[in-house]
């Protein structure tokens, strides 16, 4: 009985450490991940500003714009282009 509870706490140990490690390989991959969720939200910030300014609403799609702008920064790299261009294309159509 004594050898089978000291396996089953070495098992438990092992799977334990296995596991942090685990979520800690996990825990450095939040940068992409914020990354990746960000530029979906840019998109649609930014699709629906369109859609506000094609019914005329030129307050709300300047607030849509400003929030996908806030979401923006930090970013450095060809979506950050694709990005750019829709920005400078609602502002125009906005005026501003």
């Amino acid at each position: 009985m004594d050898v089978f509870i000291i396996f089953v706490i070495i098992v438990f140990g092992v799977l334990s450490i296995i596991l942090f490690f685990k979520v800690w390989g996990m825990s450095n991959n939040t940068a992409k991940i914020w990354k990746s969720i960000s530029q979906k939200q840019q998109h649609k910030y930014l699709d629906e500003a369109e859609i506000e300014l094609e019914k005329g609403n030129k307050a709300m799609a300047e607030e849509l714009r400003s929030a996908a702008a806030y979401l923006r920064e930090g970013s450095h790299d060809r979506e950050h282009e694709i990005l750019n261009a829709r920005y400078r294309k609602i502002r125009e159509k906005i005026g501003k």
